[in-house]
């Protein structure tokens, strides 16, 4: 009787493991770096923007500083919690605040980095900013060709976001 119960508390510790993993991931890390994200995106969005108008404006320095939390937060989850269910989350939000940062070669170099995760979710819509990015590369027809082709899957998957 002993050695059953030893070996379910054993399995429990075992399976719990990943779940406690990611569990500390989100209230110590994540939790923050996605708050962050979103003031940020308010705040870049009380800037006034042309409809059409391609060139991003400058971000605010508070909104700069957000971003830069964001960075560093995603980049400790990258790096000491490279297993957990964050881990893809974490990529693209470091993408991002690179683009808004206007730092479009680091941006492009995360999205990349997403996109060799086979199993990501966020498949399509890190495809959508790899596209952007390369718009502001002066990569226009791979940038061009990249966001018919998020359009066309994303029209066939019914994946409208």
């Amino acid at each position: 009787m002993k050695k059953k119960l030893f070996g379910i508390v054993l399995f429990l510790l075992l399976a719990g493991c990943s779940l406690w993993g990611d569990f500390t991931t989100y209230f110590n890390t994540y939790y923050n770096a996605s708050l962050a994200f979103e003031q940020a995106q308010k705040e870049m969005a009380k800037t006034q923007k042309e409809l059409f108008q391609f060139k991003q404006p400058r971000i605010s320095s508070s909104a700069k500083k957000l971003l830069d939390k964001v960075i560093k937060k995603c980049s400790a989850i990258l790096q000491f919690h490279a297993k957990s269910s964050y881990f893809d989350d974490a990529l693209l939000m470091i993408g991002k605040s690179f683009y808004y940062e206007q730092s479009y070669s680091k941006a492009l170099r995360k999205f990349n980095e997403l996109a060799t995760l086979k199993s990501s979710e966020l498949a399509l819509e890190n495809e959508l900013w790899i596209g952007k990015t390369k718009l502001h590369l002066r990569q226009y027809e791979a940038g061009m060709k990249l966001l018919e082709d998020v359009k066309t899957k994303a029209l066939k998957e019914e994946n409208l976001k």
